[in-house]
């Protein structure tokens, strides 16, 4: 049995790169948003930037795995019943691509300068 997983290991490779980058963009795209409403809002000081920018890129990567899963129950066969578990699941998928986003951009954001934008 492991042999056969051997030939699959090529396609996760890939589409594993191919989420990387997409999430990766929509990361960026929700830390320009931060850089942006810092022209108009300055953070009071580094701290606070590096939350804002962490929440603005996190915010960005849950709204893009929210909307991937619930495209995935609205294509698929899945039953979407009040008490089914299929969804709770892709909610918590969610929130956990959020929560390592966060944790990932509040440790990599980048500094303000004086004036508070960066």
């Amino acid at each position: 049995m492991p042999g056969d997983l051997g030939g699959l290991m090529p396609v996760a490779l890939v589409v594993g790169v191919f989420v990387g980058v997409v999430v990766g963009s929509v990361s960026v795209v929700g830390g320009t948003l931060a850089v942006q409403s810092a022209q108009v809002w300055p953070p009071r000081s580094e701290w606070c930037w590096r939350q804002r920018f962490a929440a603005c890129s996190a915010a960005a990567v849950f709204l893009l795995s929210a909307l991937f899963a619930a495209w995935t129950v609205l294509v698929s066969a899945m039953p979407v019943s009040a008490d089914s578990t299929g969804r709770a699941g892709f909610l918590m998928v969610s929130i956990a691509c959020a929560v390592v986003a966060y944790a990932c951009t509040l440790l990599l954001a980048p500094a303000t300068d004086s004036s508070g934008v960066s």
